[in-house]
This record gives structure tokens, C-alpha cells and sequence, in this order.
């Protein structure tokens, strides 16, 4: 089945995987930062949770096509899963 979105609950689920992609918090840069809009996520990795930061940034072309780009700001992996860090 691959990815399914769930945009009411801002979440993306990989059913194949196990995994759940939960979006928490958007907001809070400061205004001079150009790194993008700050955001807060929850990842379910087969039931280790993994909180993470970004931050991401639209960028539309000339063609009116648009770009994404992320930074990830900071990732916590618990012990119980630091084996699977490259992975994750």
C-alpha cells in the first residue's frame, strides 16, 4: 500500500514500514532566520517514538513549479534504537 497521508490529522503512515510520520508544532523562528518555517514531528518507528525538529522552505521556480527543502534541526534517538540509526 506505500505511503498514505492523512492531512486532517497532519500525519503520513507507511503501512508497508511501520511508521508514522506526525506533524506537532509549526512556528517559532526568529524573524531574521533564513532557514524557513520551524516545525516539531513525532516519528512512530515500529513503536519507538522519535521526536525531531526542522525546519523547511518553499522556493517557487519560474516555471511556477515549487521546491522543498528541508534542514533537520534536531533528532533524538532513544538507546533502544541507536543500532538502527542508520536506518531511522
Amino acid at each position: 500500500m506505500g505511503f498514505v497521508s492523512e492531512y486532517e490529522n497532519s500525519r503520513t503512515i507507511d503501512y508497508e514500514r511501520n511508521i508514522i510520520l506526525t506533524l506537532g508544532k509549526i512556528g517559532g523562528r526568529p524573524p531574521t532566520s533564513d532557514l524557513g518555517r520551524y516545525e516539531e514531528f513525532i516519528l512512530d518507528w515500529n513503536g519507538t517514538i522519535i521526536p525531531f525538529t526542522a525546519y523547511s522552505k518553499a522556493v517557487q521556480n519560474s516555471d511556477s513549479t515549487w521546491n522543498v527543502y528541508w534542514n533537520i534541526g534536531s533528532l533524538i534517538i532513544p538507546n533502544s534504537a541507536l543500532d538502527k540509526n542508520q536506518e531511522i
